[in-house]
């Protein structure tokens, strides 16, 4: 992992054999995305499969732009349409020439998002039932995150409240904000709120996932073990194109112990502090 709906049409199986029998890296997942040429500006954006190998499509969040492309062996690519093309210089970074006609031109650069990998759920192909033991009180260490540099900016150390009902989590923080997301499998839950009602439905809200912020969102959950996971969670301004301000959070939460086990840990945790001393 790099520091700093409605079910999509194509079925988990599908996703993996394009993942496999694709070029030399996997596009997928969430990226920072700056353009200039008719207009500037940023954005976040995805690339996610299509069902075949050496093809992807790239699109923003409320995907107004979707555009298939096909893979070449040397992670270059092609448009559809002869829209434009670009390539992959590795796994994180890549690059793209759009010329629509008439003067129209973007060139744009991206990065992938700070804290992701290609794993990012960009589109919601299965959900499971979450384990509702995870419900409870959480501590969480919340970092500010530069969309663009993956710098973090501010840290803030909190306790945050964790629900797990049926096939969602919800994470509240103090103060009245919460994130929802949609397990995907027993270790993943993926985070998607999006204001428009997209064509394609992969790219609308996820069912279930939500959010009291008047923003676009985006997010992925890991869980790591049975006592603590971390939640990168990434959100947009509804402006115009050009207009659109990105912003990210990056959360790692340890469970704090339930009534009657803090002496047990303490315990524990004195007990391997001695033999450590003694080693």
């Amino acid at each position: 992992m790099k520091t700093g709906t409605i079910l999509a049409f194509w079925s988990a199986s599908a996703v993996a054999v394009s993942a496999a029998s694709a070029q030399s890296i996997n596009p997928h997942g969430l990226y920072f995305h700056t353009f200039t040429g008719s207009t500037s500006g940023s954005e976040w954006s995805t690339w996610g499969p299509l069902g075949a190998p050496n093809r992807h499509e790239f699109a923003d969040l409320r995907s107004s732009g979707a555009y298939p492309a096909t893979f070449a062996p040397n992670n270059s690519f092609t448009l559809d349409g002869g829209v434009g093309a670009g390539a992959f210089s590795d796994a994180d970074h890549a690059h793209i020439n759009f010329n629509f006609g008439g003067g129209t031109v973007f060139n744009s650069n991206m990065v992938r998002a700070p804290y992701t990998d290609d794993q990012f759920p960009v589109f919601l192909t299965s959900t499971v039932t979450g384990d509702a033991a995870l419900s409870g009180q959480w501590f969480a260490q919340i970092r500010d995150v530069n969309p663009a540099t993956g710098a973090t900016s501010a840290v803030l150390g909190t306790n945050v409240d964790v629900l797990v009902s049926g096939t969602t989590v919800r994470i509240d923080l103090p103060g009245g904000t919460f994130y929802q997301g949609v397990w995907m499998s027993e270790s993943q839950a993926g985070f998607r709120v999006i204001d428009r009602i997209a064509p394609n439905p992969a790219y609308r809200t996820f069912p279930g996932s939500a959010t009291n912020l008047n923003l676009n969102m985006v997010g992925d959950l890991r869980l790591t073990s049975p006592d603590s996971m971390t939640l990168a969670v990434f959100f947009e301004t509804r402006a115009g194109l050009g207009n659109q301000v990105q912003t990210m959070k990056y959360l790692e939460l340890s469970k704090v112990p339930t009534p009657g086990t803090t002496g047990a840990l303490l315990i524990s945790v004195g007990i391997a502090a001695t033999r450590r001393r003694r080693s």
